[in-house]
């Protein structure tokens, strides 16, 4: 909500790959996983008015993977996380690791190197953790680039 409101515009979801795929190397470790391990994968672009405002990458192990997650298409992830621990607050299994800050490229589509941030997401006991990460690629977001990472620490790449 908060992203159409600064667009000015309706957001749409573009799909560019979704479904089993590899993983970088620091998607692996952030995941626990080991080197090698498959994943599924969804890369998308949020847009409005035709630019691409944020490239979004997540990431989890194929084992846990929830039949909504891998069913996602053009809906947003953040919607979809956020509103089951809205419908149920007591019953929430969703929890959100600290937000990391980057700079880095998407990794997909050839886009332009810009300043990120990405959380692991739990979903539940039984569920492997989802790594959602998001790339602030359009011009309109570099005023609000953060100068150092959260911990107060020099910024870091993600890859």
């Amino acid at each position: 909500m908060r992203l159409a409101h600064l667009a000015g515009a309706p957001i749409t979801v573009s799909l560019h790959a979704q479904g089993p795929g590899r993983a970088r190397f620091d998607e692996l470790k952030r995941l626990g996983l080991p080197a090698g391990q498959r994943i599924w994968r969804r890369e998308v672009t949020l847009e409005a008015g035709g630019d691409v405002l944020v490239a979004a990458r997540s990431v989890m192990a194929l084992r846990g993977c929830p039949p909504w997650v891998a069913g996602l298409g053009t809906r947003a992830l953040g919607h979809q996380l956020f509103a089951r621990g809205a419908r149920a607050p007591q019953k929430s299994i969703v929890q959100r690791s600290p937000i990391e800050m980057a700079w880095s490229a998407p990794g997909f589509l050839a886009l332009p190197t810009s300043w990120g941030r990405r959380s692991l997401f739990t979903l539940g006991p039984d569920r492997a953790p989802l790594l959602v990460q998001e790339y602030f690629v359009h011009e309109r977001f570099s005023r609000y680039q953060p100068a150092s990472r959260m911990d107060g620490s020099t910024q870091c790449h993600f890859g």
